[in-house]
């Protein structure tokens, strides 16, 4: 979806190895999911843009087999996409204009090891319950950046922190 701001995350990804290169080889972003409605033009644009920030961005930091974005616009299976909730150190939800949006409160959710780090826009619903979130507007690459910098950078203690109040913010405020 166009409101979910991928060009602007695989920018802000871009823009963090620029600034921190310490972390070229070591950081990866990986971005899930399928682009909808594929067949209507400002998606097909939308697609093509992804696929271009990707093809410039991997071809700029890219080192032997490493690269710094890995796409998957596939449908994956709910285990894969649990495991990689897991192994993610952060989880970026940069919608420009969003709901709730429930990919946030999966993260939190699925952090049964009470780890990681949520980076959200303050254009989602979540963000408003969500607070010891990563706050970040998404059109400011600059910050963004240095969000990612700080969800790499940030202490075990503080991570679990607040993933420990987030998730009981995501317990209380449910579906029932």
């Amino acid at each position: 979806d166009y409101t979910k701001g991928i060009p602007h995350r695989f920018r802000a990804m871009g823009r963090f190895l620029e600034k921190f290169p310490e972390y070229i080889g070591k950081v990866v972003l990986v971005q899930a999911g399928v682009i909808s409605r594929i067949q209507v033009d400002a998606y097909q644009q939308l697609s093509a843009q992804i696929e271009e920030l990707l093809e410039e961005i991997n071809g700029k930091f890219g080192r032997d087999a490493w690269l710094p974005i890995i796409y998957m616009p596939t449908d994956l299976p709910d285990a894969t996409l649990m495991a990689l909730r897991l192994m993610a150190r952060f989880c970026v939800v940069s919608s420009l204009h969003d709901g709730m949006n429930l990919v946030a409160k999966e993260y939190v959710a699925s952090r049964y090891d009470e780890d990681g780090v949520l980076i959200l826009s303050p254009f989602t619903g979540a963000a408003s319950e969500l607070i010891d979130a990563v706050i970040v507007n998404p059109y400011a690459i600059e910050d963004f950046a240095d969000a990612i910098c700080e969800a790499v950078e940030m202490p075990y203690e503080a991570r679990h922190e607040r993933m420990v109040r987030m998730r009981s913010v995501v317990e209380e405020n449910n579906i029932y």
